[in-house]
């Protein structure tokens, strides 16, 4: 068995959110995807290490997960568990999405920590 350690906390109570755990350096999240909309609906990783994203769908019918910042387009059959994997290159927040259904949720790419020495 892969050791997960997380890489953040949700230090909010706002909306359903997950941080990326890292396994060998991968990135995994986990996301749902429901007729109402994913979940988490807003996930975090860091800049610059790969990131497997594994989707499945409560929904009878094909959805699908896209993230145009890194050309992530990926298909969910109903009773699968899909898999999609990028590099997140630069840092900000992009949106995901499936437009059937009109669903959407955010990405925070964080910048990696910088390791400084303090005297």
């Amino acid at each position: 068995a892969e050791a997960r350690i997380p890489v953040a906390a949700n230090d909010s109570n706002e909306e359903p959110r997950m941080s990326a755990s890292r396994a060998r350096g991968i990135q995994e999240v986990s996301v749902i995807v429901s007729d109402h909309g994913f979940f988490p609906e807003r996930i975090f990783v860091t800049q610059g290490i790969p990131v497997r994203v594994y989707l499945t769908t409560s929904s009878r019918t094909t959805s699908c997960f896209m993230v145009d910042a890194f050309a992530v387009r990926k298909g969910i059959n109903p009773g699968n568990v899909e898999e999609v994997r990028f590099l997140p290159e630069r840092s900000g927040e992009f949106r995901y999405y499936c437009p059937v259904g009109a669903i959407e949720g955010k990405m925070t790419v964080r910048a990696p920590a910088s390791v400084s020495a303090t005297p």
